[in-house]
């Protein structure tokens, strides 16, 4: 079993390779999104989620979003794109809809389930 110190310098090792090769991957991650923007560009229904402005995204997550709230139009897109072996995912599934936390204090949720039912998660690896 590794101790603290044997687990700190595997850390360190990651990060190094990751800071290393950050530059390369979210290049990698930007022309993924770039060749979404293009494919999702002229569907009037859907609208790939893009950096605000003044900002500056890495991109690490890509992510559609359906013009209405419409979960049955969600669901659908989600099984067709997971049968042809496209791992789309929903954004979440909301905490006080789990069992055991059903009944914990919570705020109004109004607009959590409206994007629920509004967002999907594309595969996002810098290797597409």
């Amino acid at each position: 079993m590794k101790n603290n110190q044997d687990i700190t310098q595997d850390i360190k090792k990651i990060l190094f390779t990751l800071k290393k090769n950050i530059k390369k991957i979210l290049k990698k991650k930007k022309n993924l999104y770039l060749k979404y923007y293009r494919m999702f560009k002229d569907i009037n229904s859907i609208r790939l989620f893009k950096e605000p402005k003044n900002s500056k995204s890495n991109y690490w997550l890509q992510t559609i979003i359906l013009q209405k709230p419409d979960l049955k139009i969600r669901n659908f897109i989600l099984q067709k794109t997971n049968d042809i072996k496209i791992s789309t995912r929903p954004v979440w599934q909301l905490l006080d809809e789990i069992k055991y936390l059903g009944k914990t204090p919570k705020m109004n949720l109004d607009v959590s389930k409206k994007l629920e039912k509004q967002i999907i998660n594309l595969p996002s690896s810098p290797n597409l």
